[in-house]
């Protein structure tokens, strides 16, 4: 990749989010994969080895918790940055995705101001820069 920035996978399957974030994104240069449910997800991790995985909670044909989980269990993925990414702000949805091994938790809708900076944070093994 030209612009020496991450690949990140995007695994979300509502159009107006994965377009919005995939412009962010994109405006900084960074290269973006993207795929529609959990198990196109899984695959895509995989076969490209993104360096962080924004990963919706709610999916078709597999949920990111079971993604997540299959990833984890697997030592290639163990340290991938995989971060949250959902419209459920409650404590539990938090703390479960923690608990499934999740690096981190965004909730949508995103402040775009800070967005990047969140990503770049979590990039950096950051875990302090979580998004509310």
């Amino acid at each position: 990749m030209s612009s020496g920035k991450h690949v990140i996978l995007i695994i979300e399957d509502n159009e107006m989010s994965l377009t919005m974030v995939r412009y962010l994104l994109e405006v900084n240069g960074y290269t973006v994969l993207e795929a529609r449910d959990g198990e196109a997800g899984v695959q895509m991790v995989k076969g490209c080895q993104p360096d962080l995985v924004l990963m919706d909670l709610q999916l078709p044909v597999k949920s990111g918790y079971e993604a997540i989980s299959e990833l984890r269990a697997d030592a290639a993925f163990s340290s991938l940055p995989i971060v949250a990414f959902t419209a459920s702000a409650m404590d539990e949805e938090h703390e479960r995705a923690m608990a499934h091994g999740c690096t981190g938790f965004i909730t949508k809708p995103i402040d775009i101001h800070q967005f990047v900076e969140t990503v770049e944070g979590y990039l950096n093994r950051n875990a302090s820069h979580t998004l509310q």
